[in-house]
């Protein structure tokens, strides 16, 4: 399978990224939907609030569906723990809050099955967001299904914001890798399609 990147537009400059606007990129991926053994699934046009996972020592699966305009996927990691979480046919827009929001020093894991869209429409600098916030803390990898050739991802961040990264006033994103999977990443005024929020850089940011 590969990683196809059609589209990273954004002002904020990239830093140590390996990245190829239009490129290819070979990679093999073992994982697949038969695989999965979800620890919690959450389909955000029923729920009430904001979807909360922290990591345990264990890691955890968690297979996330649905369309949601008023709460979003908060995700806290320590250090030397995972969590994973299985987007699926998922839409989330929200004008303040990152539709997915990710916090702590461990990794999370993306795995992308059909047409994902994440979106924040912060218009000024005050609620300007990222797709996918992601700081300095912490890694973050992002793959498709191995069974779904065509699993995308369309990050779009509001003013300020990266389409996947940083956000404004926490501008800096690092630690960012791409295994697979058709990825738009459109970042706000001042912020870069992958990397950077306003005014912060983008490093270790990789497409393998």
């Amino acid at each position: 399978m590969n990683a196809k990147i059609i589209k990273t537009l954004g002002t904020a400059l990239f830093a140590a990224v390996t990245i190829a606007a239009l490129g290819y990129f070979p990679f093999a991926i073992t994982a697949s939907a038969a695989d999965y053994s979800y620890k919690a699934e959450y389909n955000m046009s029923e729920v009430n609030d904001n979807v909360s996972i922290s990591s345990e020592e264990t890691e955890y699966i968690y297979h996330i569906t649905g369309e949601s305009k008023s709460c979003n996927v908060q995700v806290t990691t320590n250090e030397g723990e995972t969590v994973t979480l299985v987007l699926e046919d998922v839409t989330i827009t929200s004008s303040s809050a990152a539709p997915v929001d990710l916090s702590g020093d461990g990794t999370v894991k993306i795995i992308l099955k059909g047409k994902n869209t994440l979106t924040n429409t912060g218009t000024n600098t005050g609620t300007g967001n990222a797709g996918i916030y992601k700081s300095t803390s912490g890694c973050l990898v992002i793959k498709a299904d191995a069974d779904d050739s065509e699993a995308s991802l369309t990050a779009t961040g509001g003013s300020s914001g990266a389409g996947i990264g940083g956000k404004y006033k926490s501008g800096a994103s690092s630690n960012i890798t791409i295994n697979s999977g058709i990825i738009e990443a459109n970042g706000g005024s001042s912020g870069a399609g992958i990397g950077g929020g306003n005014s912060g850089s983008g490093s270790s940011i990789a497409i393998t």
